[in-house]
């Protein structure tokens, strides 16, 4: 049988290993997502004035002591939507994929759209007097329909969306 203290110092072992990981774990986020925010794959690339600036940052949002500071926290929690000067192209990009996501979503959210296009099928219903929804169309046939309503004006508002666009280069 292993003694006590055999036992112990391999389990202080482990929790240090494990700690260590997760420490290093940290710090390895907040040096990659600041490498991506500065637009560089290498700490090396950067200018040298650029390279004071990312360890003055790097040391804001990560210490050896604390790990990943409340900045930190809010850094990599937002790191994806927020831009500067140095955001690359894969950033820009993202970002305006949130934007417009929240934007789109809360619009037909605001407008009520669903409930609009339930009005219409209601109206549909009352009209040809039915007395479930199979008699006025099948939901296959009504959800494809809409879907053909969604895709004509969709594309139209996205072809003026380019033109306006190219027209602003």
């Amino acid at each position: 049988m292993r003694k006590f203290n055999a036992v112990l110092k391999e389990k202080q072992t482990k929790e240090e290993q494990l700690v260590e990981k997760k420490v290093l774990g940290q710090f390895k986020r907040v040096y990659d997502a600041l490498l991506e925010k500065y637009g560089t794959p290498e700490f090396k690339q950067l200018p040298e004035k650029t390279q004071g600036v990312f360890l003055s940052e790097l040391n804001s949002y990560w210490s050896e002591a604390e790990g990943v500071s409340e900045m930190g926290v809010k850094f990599l929690s937002t790191r994806g939507r927020a831009l500067n000067e140095h955001s690359s192209k894969e950033q820009k990009k993202n970002f305006l994929q949130e934007k417009a996501d929240v934007v789109i979503s809360e619009t037909i959210r605001q407008t009520e759209l669903k409930y609009k296009l339930y009005n219409v099928i209601d109206e549909m219903y009352n009209e040809v007097k039915a007395s479930n929804l199979a008699e006025v169309l099948p939901p296959d046939v009504i959800f494809e329909t809409l879907k053909g309503s969604f895709v004509k004006n969709i594309k139209g508002l996205l072809n003026e969306i380019n033109y306006e666009l190219k027209e602003s280069k």
